[in-house]
């Protein structure tokens, strides 16, 4: 066994114990309802290692339609299932970005007349100085999951890496391939799309995913207010029930009326909502989107931090989850773009900000903690 791959079956045995110490029944709490359902048939037998006509599955919805929430079910039930299971896990800009790091250091080795670059790497996020390292990474696994398809439109070079990866995994019996996306691939004069890749994705299966209908917000309501000790009146849950939101937004709905009846120390009642869209109104004239550096300076404040340590290189566990809180805030609030926000954060590679906001989004799910800190910035912040 390569020292890859033993660091592989290294990570693999860390994410087992993890997901067995933060969630022992990774489906608590899920709620299933007509958007999700072909979804949610589909990753249990994937975790299973039933394969045939299920793989490469591709999840397509927009935002907040659950796709990391199947991800993080996913990769729990399946070392649930299969504890030796070897799982690699990334998304499309980090897949370019390796990608993009050999062929560099290919041309480096080229010009300086060697086959291997003796230069080590720089950036911590960047883990290969051999094509067969990262290809081993992609092609030697049971499962293999690549989220935002998207960030791989045009990308020929990342593209064909996947499809190898595709290929080689095809033959490999219970191994699955398991890709999410806003929207569905399409061909045509226009398209960016290879046609062998498109022609790899129709042979498996493609499962888009929609909104929870207001039946499954109730339930989502019901057991929210369950799991926090919460009591909301009947009327108030049919009443937010109606709004049009996506779990996470009627998660933040949820704790942004739990924090004002405990502000205000009183029960949480339909005149509350009144009073939220009151207090949203005069808050509201209209307020300016906050900066990074407003983001980053809240989040330092919360966490007894310098704003230097965020934008610094240290990566202490101390440092490291404050430092994702703020990129992940202030992506969802300050409208710039994944290379504004690394540029801020110490011109760190646009790669590494996609991988810190993806951390929050799955962990937040799991970290109640976690959770409640992002309710309360989020408050401060709009």
């Amino acid at each position: 066994m390569t020292a890859q791959a033993v660091q592989t079956q290294n990570n693999t045995e860390s994410m087992a114990d993890k997901a067995i110490a933060v969630r022992p029944d990774i489906w608590s709490g899920f709620i299933m309802h007509p958007g999700n359902e072909l979804a949610t048939g589909a990753i249990r037998m994937l975790a299973e290692g039933q394969t045939e006509g299920f793989s490469p599955l591709l999840l397509v919805g927009e935002s907040g339609s659950g796709k990391t929430r199947f991800l993080e079910m996913l990769v729990a039930e399946t070392l649930r299932q299969r504890p030796g299971a070897s799982i690699t896990n990334l998304d499309g800009a980090t897949l370019t970005q390796w990608v993009s790091d050999l062929r560099k250091l290919s041309l480096e080795a080229a010009e300086a007349g060697v086959t291997v670059n003796p230069h080590s790497r720089h950036d911590p996020d960047s883990e290969f100085d051999e094509w067969s390292h990262m290809r081993e990474r992609l092609r030697e696994v049971d499962l293999l999951i690549v989220d935002c398809l998207e960030d791989l439109e045009g990308r020929s070079a990342a593209l064909e890496e996947l499809e190898h990866a595709i290929d080689v995994l095809g033959y490999r019996e219970s191994a699955a391939i398991v890709l999410t996306a806003k929207a569905m691939p399409k061909s045509g004069p226009k398209s960016k799309w290879p046609a062998r890749f498109l022609g790899l994705l129709g042979g498996g299966l493609v499962v888009r995913l929609s909104m929870p209908d207001e039946s499954a917000r109730r339930r989502f309501i019901l057991k929210w207010s369950a799991s926090r000790s919460v009591t909301i009146p009947p009327e108030m849950v049919d009443q937010i029930a109606t709004e049009p939101l996506d779990f996470g937004g009627l998660k933040g709905r949820l704790e942004k009326i739990r924090l004002h009846a405990k502000v205000s120390r009183k029960p949480i009642a339909p005149d509350i909502l009144a009073a939220l869209d009151e207090l949203q109104k005069a808050d509201n004239p209209p307020r300016e989107k906050p900066t990074v550096r407003d983001v980053a300076k809240a989040v330092a404040k919360a966490y007894h931090l310098k704003l230097s340590d965020l934008r610094g290189p240290s990566r202490q566990p101390g440092i490291v989850r404050p430092r994702h809180v703020a990129i992940w805030l202030a992506r969802q609030y300050s409208g710039l773009s994944f290379d504004k926000i690394a540029e801020f954060f110490g011109g760190r590679d646009p790669a590494t900000i996609r991988h810190a906001i993806r951390q929050i989004d799955i962990r937040r799910i799991n970290d109640p903690v976690l959770d409640e800190q992002l309710a309360t910035l989020i408050l401060k912040l709009v």
